[in-house]
């Protein structure tokens, strides 16, 4: 079964009718940075000021957007043809330097070792284990030697939502077909070790939402 099809038809879905996007109820669909986008500057900003920047699964481009306006050479990518518009259409509304296109993390378009950063705010909670590994050569090869990779995935600390309940056996839940794995900062330690150095992490719990999510920065080996 191809899931990035299935997960593909969702999100398009989503994105296709969005009319204002001030209505909208879930954070990602809103114009001004999210918590993790600002909370992630201000982490790479310890490191670098400056750099080509990737955003993978950049959504309606709101981060994307961030980075380009902080001294970034930022380009967004997110395999939904809707969302991208979108990005677009707020990069204009923006006046931002920041870059859009249809690509898959699994497809990316670029040379080797082109970026400083990329970033996810987002997508890897929802790959299925078969496609970790994939990921992590396609994003470990966009990075130049010791570039940094800023990760923002569901916690197993978040609190019951959906068919999620934490403390049990199983990490993950399914809703409309889509996945989501909630992590441990070990798990994601373990998975991520091979390729990169975890410069720092943190727990974020957003206000008034049941999910907690973790921050990590890593860096290449």
């Amino acid at each position: 079964m191809n899931y990035e099809e299935t997960d593909k038809e969702y999100y398009e879905s989503k994105w296709r009718f969005i009319g204002e996007w001030e209505k909208q109820k879930a954070p990602y669909f809103k114009k001004k940075p999210g918590i993790e986008g600002l909370l992630a500057l201000e982490l790479i900003k310890s490191r670098i000021n400056s750099g080509r920047l990737l955003d993978v699964g950049c959504g309606g481009g709101r981060n994307t957007i961030l980075f380009a306006s902080n001294g970034f050479e930022a380009y967004g990518v997110d395999f939904s043809k809707s969302a991208v518009r979108l990005a677009k259409m707020l990069g204009r509304e923006n006046n931002s330097s920041a870059k859009f296109s249809v690509q898959s993390v699994f497809d990316l378009r670029f040379e080797n070792d082109f970026f400083d950063v990329v970033t996810d705010f987002g997508l890897f909670h929802h790959l299925r284990k078969r496609d970790v590994s994939n990921y992590l050569k396609r994003v470990s090869r966009m990075l130049n030697k010791k570039g940094y990779l800023i990760l923002y995935t569901f916690s197993d600390k978040s609190k019951k939502t959906g068919n999620y309940k934490p403390f049990s056996k199983r990490n993950w839940s399914s809703r409309a077909g889509v996945y989501n794995h909630y992590y441990s900062k070990e798990e994601i330690s373990k998975i991520f070790s091979k390729k990169f150095k975890i410069v720092k992490s943190r727990l974020i719990k957003e206000e008034n939402r049941k999910l907690a999510f973790n921050l990590s920065l890593m860096r290449k080996y």
